[in-house]
């Protein structure tokens, strides 16, 4: 009885490690590989939490068919879940001047939220430079 508990608790550990190990590997590779976006997405969140920024990002493209599996999962993330992941995806690609990225991201996954979200970002943010980026995005698609 005693081992059986052992076996019991060392199998569990070991699914464990190995669905840790298996998150940290999954990875959106390209447009088409909507296997690994949907496994990401099947995780739930908060599971797939790191790899939200690959969701983003594979979110401002919404002719390719990851689009289809990443964007609806990101709208269903309360505001709160998804503002910080967000607010770093566009530091990050303000750094690299990606703007067709950033607008995309802004029309795709900000804008849609409506104006409480983006009143949410900038105090979230507490950045001048993502502030700005949110007043001038605002005002083009106003």
């Amino acid at each position: 009885m005693l081992f059986q508990k052992h076996d019991s608790i060392l199998s569990v550990l070991i699914l464990y490690i190995n669905k840790s190990k298996m998150q940290e590997a999954i990875t959106i590779k390209d447009k088409f590989d909507t296997e690994s976006a949907q496994k990401i997405v099947d995780m739930g969140y908060p599971s797939n939490k790191k790899m939200l920024d690959d969701l983003i990002f594979w979110s401002c493209f919404p002719n390719d068919p990851v689009c289809h599996i990443t964007y609806p999962f990101l709208a269903t993330l309360k505001d709160d879940d998804i503002a910080l992941p967000i607010i770093e995806f566009l530091e990050f690609n303000i750094d690299s001047n990606q703007m067709e990225l950033i607008e995309n991201a802004f029309l795709i996954l900000v804008k849609t939220r409506g104006e409480n979200f983006i009143k949410l970002l900038h105090t979230k943010a507490n950045s001048e430079r993502i502030s700005e980026l949110l007043d001038n995005l605002s005002k083009k698609y106003h």
